[in-house]
């Protein structure tokens, strides 16, 4: 009887141990191989070279005296226009967004002019990226404050069309 319990316990122990030894390769295996992530194609500093507004057939060079530079990280954006000549900010914005295969969404935590009521809202690009080459078309949101609840509601939207290139 000593030697059945004896044998049902050595049973279980090398049961344990190779559970044990099992699971050890496993995640060994698991931190040699991570999931790579999907490579962001945005990631990186971008200069505006051409724009269209609204119903604008063509899009316009920006002229010498303003520069647009955009920063996208992991997951925060900034931009900032400036001129090159004296280096006087005119305009700056930035918050988080997220990114799809087709769309680049911008939710705006800050916006300067401030005047323009774009921080809190958000915008949703179509875009693409052909090497150093990227494209942006979207509708921006003109809005309003509602006197009766005290929110902004979108009153108009103008299609916004950028090609920005990596710097």
């Amino acid at each position: 009887m000593v030697n059945k319990q004896k044998t049902c316990v050595m049973k279980k122990l090398n049961y344990s141990i190779l559970l044990s030894v099992s699971l050890i390769f496993l995640v060994g295996i698991m931190a040699m191989n991570p999931k790579k992530k999907k490579e962001n194609p945005l990631m990186g500093s971008w200069e505006m070279s051409s724009f269209k507004y609204g119903a604008d057939p063509d899009f316009s060079e920006l002229p010498q005296m303003m520069k647009y530079v955009k920063h996208i990280t992991e997951d925060h954006f900034t931009w900032v226009s400036y001129s090159p000549n004296d280096g006087n900010v005119v305009g700056t914005g930035g918050g988080t967004y997220d990114l799809t295969d087709d769309f680049y969404t911008e939710h705006i935590d800050f916006f300067q002019p401030s005047g323009s009521k774009l921080a809190g809202t958000s915008v949703k690009f179509k875009y693409t990226v052909k090497g150093n080459e990227w494209r942006i078309s979207g509708y921006v949101h003109n809005v309003q404050m509602d006197p009766n609840s005290g929110k902004y509601v979108v009153v108009d939207s103008t299609l916004l069309e950028e090609i920005w290139h990596r710097l």
